[in-house]
């Protein structure tokens, strides 16, 4: 579930945060153009995520 994003008028162009809640488990997704982005949230639930790279799950057709 959602709880917060950011929604300023520089939204998703110089900054972006959007918090996430499932139970008692929170993530925070932040980005910036000088930080790249972090993720942050208690180890265990950070450990169960999966990053897709849209670059080795491209297939293509030949």
């Amino acid at each position: 579930m959602k709880t917060f994003e950011y929604d300023a008028e520089d939204a998703w162009v110089d900054y972006a945060r959007v918090d996430l809640r499932r139970g008692r488990s929170k993530l925070r997704l932040e980005w910036d153009q000088d930080s790249g982005g972090t993720v942050e949230g208690p180890r265990a639930v950070l450990d169960e995520l999966r990053v897709l790279d849209p670059w080795t799950s491209t297939r293509h057709a030949h």
